[in-house]
This record gives structure tokens, sequence and C-alpha cells, in this order.
């Protein structure tokens, strides 16, 4: 099961924490979290919290990169830190790593 915690730290500044798998049983939970924040909304900057994801797969990041490139044209930011190495292994492999912006500490990943 897939543990999503939500918190708005400023207007169009919101932090996620992922807990668990993100994978094709936990995806649609995942989408309803993160789609109503995104709608209408311009220059809003979501930073992910993987530090406690303990498994990913292609759906989970093909979600990532989606967010990513909605994000991007509505003004808006996907900053990702907290990656475990075994994830960021599989981010690396599959070039996503390349694209998405990936920080390894919270301070780093906040805009500023």
């Amino acid at each position: 099961m897939l543990k999503i915690d939500i918190q708005q730290l400023q207007n169009n500044l919101v932090l996620i924490a992922l807990e668990g798998p993100l994978d094709n049983t936990t995806i649609s939970a995942f989408e309803q979290s993160i789609e109503p924040l995104l709608k209408g909304k311009q220059g809003l900057t979501l930073i992910l919290d993987l530090s406690r994801l303990n498994y990913i797969n292609s759906t989970g990041i093909a979600r990532f990169l989606q967010y990513y490139l909605h994000l991007k044209s509505s003004n808006g930011r996907l900053r990702i830190f907290g990656v475990p190495d075994f994830i960021g292994e599989i981010l690396d492999i599959c070039g996503a790593s390349k694209i998405l912006d990936i920080y390894t500490t919270r301070e780093e990943a906040l805009p500023g």
C-alpha cells in the first residue's frame, strides 16, 4: 500500500511524501492525490519526497514524466529529492534522471 502525505507549504508550493511501492496497484491512488492539485494551476511547484519509496515500476516513472511535462507547460516545476540509490539507478537506466529535476535534500529541492 502506498502512503501519500501532502503538505501545502505555500500557495503554489506543495510537498508530497511517498511511502511504499509506486506500481500498477498503487498508481491510481497517486493520481487521485496529485491530479486535483494540477487542475487550473499556473506556476505550481510540486516537490516529491521519495526517501521512503521502496519500489517503482515503469508506470510510476511514466507518471513522474507526465507530471513534469504538465507542470513545465504551465510555468510550474516538479522537483524530486530523497531518491533511494536503487530507484536512482532505475531512473538512470531509463533516462528519466536526465529529464527530471532531482535533488539530494529537501533544502536543495525547495525553490528559492
